[in-house]
């Protein structure tokens, strides 16, 4: 019976050690996505931040004589020396001054048209430059005509990039968010299968200290004493007998309590799996929070499924500590052993 839950034990650590190496790998993958470690947030660099500053700011109230000679010697700079000037300038900007009465007459454009209409030349002048402007103008005409095609074109594109860009990101927080949810999910698979492994140790440990009471008599009185008579009657062994009978019956019902206890740790675990809709609404979640914030904080973006991981592992723990005090209140583990050995076969404890 012992090698079965042996056996089963060291599968439970096989698989123990896989979860854990699977959830590394699933850190390594938030990492890639997010730009930083899951186990250190924004909150952490920002407190980190702020603790440096705070160690700064001791360093300079311990040691006031460094800062104050650093602003002597800022205020004995060629910099002051030379922005002294610069002072006197602009105290002279600031003094009034008189506006000038002189006043440039400029020629009219009835006089320049004049001027320049006169002769011939002037006026082909003129109108070869008119030309070349409705010529430019034409030209410009054209080449929009001829390119508005290929910008259209070239909208279309970027239109449809666009649009596979914006279903990538999606694509991108989808995964995003399954992965936090695998890693949840690893999370509480580890919790499970550590609260599997104690339990069966705890039964172990048990089962190992009741085996050397096989050969001894217990008593009635309490507290027990388990005895061994040096030369044993047939009363001894009829009493011998008895006890072995009783810590046969009462390895079955540990054993059974063992086997319940298995199955609430599964049954609470599975209560608190996420389903389709929460994995769904998760989801939802995380990408409405990556449209508002391309970088989200990995612990905002984990508080949904943080709250069910909490209630379940606090669940079992406290049925947990319930059972591990009820087993230790028991009467074979606050039992003593003595030994007896001259005792003679007549005589029996009761």
């Amino acid at each position: 019976m012992s090698v079965d839950y042996i056996k089963s034990y060291n599968d439970l650590e096989q698989e123990l050690e896989s979860a854990r190496i699977t959830l590394v790998a699933l850190n390594d993958s938030i990492r890639r996505f997010a730009g930083r470690s899951p186990k250190l947030s924004r909150h952490e660099n920002k407190s980190l931040y702020e603790a440096k500053r705070n160690d700064d700011r001791q360093c300079q109230k311990s040691n006031p004589e460094a800062t104050i000679k650093k602003r002597n010697y800022e205020s004995k700079s060629v910099f002051n020396r030379l922005s002294s000037p610069t002072l006197r300038c602009n105290e002279e900007d600031l003094k009034p001054k008189l506006t000038s009465r002189v006043i440039r007459e400029l020629p009219s454009r009835q006089e320049i048209v004049a001027a320049q209409g006169t002769d011939s030349e002037s006026r082909a002048r003129n109108r070869r430059i008119f030309g070349s402007l409705l010529g430019t103008l034409h030209k410009f005409c054209q080449e929009e005509s001829r390119l508005k095609q290929k910008e259209e074109k070239k909208a279309k594109i970027e239109k449809k990039l666009e649009e596979q860009q914006i279903l990538e990101r999606e694509s991108l927080k989808k995964e995003r968010a399954l992965l936090f949810l695998d890693r949840k999910r690893k999370q509480m698979d580890i919790k499970k299968l550590e609260l599997k492994m104690s339990r069966l140790k705890d039964f172990e440990t048990w089962k190992t200290s009741t085996k050397y009471l096989r050969s001894y008599i217990k008593t009635k009185s309490f507290p027990p004493i388990h005895y061994r008579p040096k030369v044993m009657s047939k009363k001894s062994e009829k009493l011998l007998s008895e006890s072995q009978n009783n810590l046969t019956e009462l390895l079955n019902q540990k054993n059974e309590v063992l086997k319940k206890d298995l199955s609430l740790i599964e049954e609470s675990f599975r209560m608190n799996e996420f389903d389709d809709d929460e994995c769904d609404r998760f989801s939802h979640n995380v990408s409405r929070s990556f449209m508002d914030e391309e970088n989200v904080d990995d612990d905002e973006a984990q508080e949904h499924c943080s709250n069910s991981v909490v209630s379940a592992v606090s669940f079992i723990k406290g049925d947990a500590d319930f059972k591990e005090n009820k087993r230790n209140s028991s009467e074979t583990l606050s039992s003593s052993v003595v030994v007896v050995k001259h005792i003679s076969s007549n005589t029996d404890l009761q």
